[in-house]
């Protein structure tokens, strides 16, 4: 005999399912809806979320949340520079410290942004400040490889 409990019970996503997810980040909220899948880059590489998964909490790399509107529109994308992702059977909440849609980024100040990062003058800011441009740059670095990817 085993003194094992019993395995909880696998959660199947069926088909027309749908769970509710929000992207926030100190800037403001960047998506409040249902979706039928989502992802999200983890700290240790893609984690991806059907309807009913099991509840985690996790924290998260700078990349790309890809969600998948339950309403069958175009897959929507958005930049993070990290932060954490809670996920509860019914709904996901991704925290993130900055975050910008793909469809409201803008290729040249990506690449201003990154040149200014990469400048002498960041060498003077401290621990603080340099934390900052860190997160900055990382979201600025995710822009730019998302507008550089073929379409």
């Amino acid at each position: 005999m085993s003194s094992l409990p019993p395995a909880a019970p696998v959660a199947v996503a069926t088909p027309g399912s749908s769970f509710a997810l929000q992207v926030i980040s100190l800037d403001g909220l960047h998506w409040d809806g249902d979706v039928r899948e989502a992802s999200v880059p983890g700290a240790a590489g893609r984690l991806g979320f059907l309807p009913g998964h099991t509840p985690l909490m996790a924290p998260l790399s700078a990349g790309l949340v890809r969600l998948f509107p339950a309403d069958n529109t175009a897959t929507v994308e958005i930049h993070v520079s990290g932060g954490y992702v809670e996920v509860q059977p019914d709904r996901v909440i991704v925290l993130a410290d900055l975050a910008a849609r793909s469809d409201s980024l803008d290729e040249a100040l990506a690449e201003e942004a990154r040149a200014a990062a990469h400048s002498p003058m960041a060498a003077a800011f401290t621990d603080v400040d340099y934390a900052q441009l860190h997160a900055e740059l990382a979201a600025q670095l995710a822009q730019a490889a998302r507008l550089s990817r073929p379409r």
